[in-house]
């Protein structure tokens, strides 16, 4: 049964609203060298990455550790904006955190979808660096609850969940925080 450590990236560099793909700033540079060594005591093992900055900035002392290269898979990338909602993210975020999936639109069910589906690809265990909704609609999945929002992973926590077969279960949420979006 593979294990799949989904670590959630660093402190970005600027909020939600502010930039759609920002880096790390010096505390999430911090947090990604301390998620780092929290990993490094387990025999290395696949990294797949976001394509985002701060979640490939974030696996970078990891893969420096194993001596390997991320896979990037676009699958556990942030949620996508719509179109239409570009100069109001912050306001679109801060909306829907509160809602059900089957809530959504036919384009944000299917990435979550898709990201599922990246979950039941990998097939040993592996560490994943991706995002605070994709944790969520994972672990929501894991315990069949359909809120976008099921706990709040902190910054570089490492949140565990094992795949059997169509199961997915939670074992271990990762440190959790009050959090605001920026």
């Amino acid at each position: 049964m593979p294990k799949i450590f989904l670590i959630r990236h660093g402190r970005a560099a600027a909020g939600w609203g502010e930039s759609a793909d920002p880096g790390l700033d010096a505390k999430g540079l911090e947090q990604a060298i301390q998620a780092s060594g929290a990993m490094q005591a387990m025999h290395p093992m696949p990294i797949v990455s976001s394509p985002m900055a701060r979640a490939r900035e974030t696996a970078a002392p990891l893969a420096k550790a194993w001596g390997c290269t991320p896979e990037i898979d676009a699958r556990f990338s942030e949620i996508p904006t719509p179109k239409h909602i570009p100069a109001n993210r912050k306001a679109w975020i801060t909306d829907i955190l509160s809602k059900q999936w089957d809530a959504m639109d036919a384009a944000l069910q299917a990435w979550r979808e898709s990201l599922l589906a990246a979950v039941h690809s990998l097939k040993g265990d592996t560490v994943v660096f991706t995002h605070f909704i994709a944790i969520n609609a994972i672990a929501g999945a894991a315990i069949d609850n359909g809120s976008l929002v099921v706990f709040m992973p902190d910054n570089a926590s490492i949140t565990k969940v094992a795949v059997e077969g169509p199961a997915i279960t939670l074992l271990e949420k990762g440190a959790e925080m009050p959090t605001l979006v920026g």
